[in-house]
């Protein structure tokens, strides 16, 4: 393995997704996201509202954990929607290809399904089993209808969602 090429910034950058056209590198401490082409030449940049996000072929959404906002915006930094003081302390966000929203809530260590747009919410999974105890992050396989949650410890679960 050897190294294509480098990206040097003046933030520490927290995370970064690809949808195979576009990079997108987070500074969540600055509120800031960078859009790169796949070569890391920056495309644009604008300001978001949380520290974790992910992508899909047309939009970043973002959790806000502090103010309990999930928000979409746009590629080019456009507010979509937001859906507020629904989920209580957001932790993780994926998308699956439908554009449906996984968010899961700290509060009640719970996943939750948000339609596309933003419209409606329900309680996908809850800790019942307290499966999602010690939650570290969600992610979606963008072919497939599984979701990945981490956990901090060495455990990581997936489920198959319906559609």
């Amino acid at each position: 393995m050897q190294i294509k090429s480098s990206l040097f910034f003046k933030n520490k950058c927290k995370g970064i997704e690809c949808n195979g056209e576009c990079m997108v590198i987070g500074f969540p401490r600055n509120e800031r996201v960078i859009v790169a082409d796949l070569d890391g030449r920056e495309l644009r940049s604008f300001n978001v509202c949380g520290d974790r996000f992910t992508i899909d072929d047309s939009s970043i959404y973002t959790v806000d954990e502090q103010l309990d906002n999930v928000i979409c915006y746009g590629l080019c930094g456009e507010k979509r929607w937001m859906y507020p003081d629904k989920v209580r302390t957001p932790a993780g966000v994926a998308v699956d290809k439908a554009g449906q929203v996984y968010v899961f809530s700290k509060f009640n260590k719970s996943i939750y399904l948000i339609a596309s747009y933003g419209s409606t919410s329900r309680i996908l999974q809850d800790n019942a089993k307290e499966d999602l105890n010690d939650f570290s992050c969600l992610y979606m396989d963008p072919g497939s209808d599984e979701l990945f949650v981490c956990k901090h410890s060495t455990q990581a679960i997936m489920y198959e969602v319906e559609s």
